[in-house]
């Protein structure tokens, strides 16, 4: 990207926006696509989570980061797997 910038001249966030380097918000279908995606390979460890085991979200945040190729934030990912869990608990 630098490269770019300096070659090219322009605006840095254009240039991130772009090419989809920028992070990924809480409310885009790439990141919501990658939570559920990352649950559904891995129900074992979503089932340990709505069972109270949060240690276990581990793996399902790792899926997520991969997918995303990090540029979601791991604190988010965390956050909306921990609320998707459990409301799939409370409604069970």
């Amino acid at each position: 990207m630098l490269g770019a910038l300096v070659e090219q001249g322009g605006d840095p966030r254009r240039i991130v926006g772009d090419r989809g380097l920028g992070a990924l918000g809480d409310d885009t279908d790439e990141l919501t696509g990658a939570i559920d995606a990352a649950i559904a390979a891995d129900p074992d460890a979503a089932d340990q989570v709505r069972a109270g085991n949060v240690k276990a979200i581990g793996p399902l945040i790792a899926a997520v980061m991969r997918e995303t190729k990090g540029r979601a934030d791991g604190g988010e990912v965390r956050r909306i797997l921990l609320e998707r869990l459990a409301g799939a608990a409370d409604s069970s």
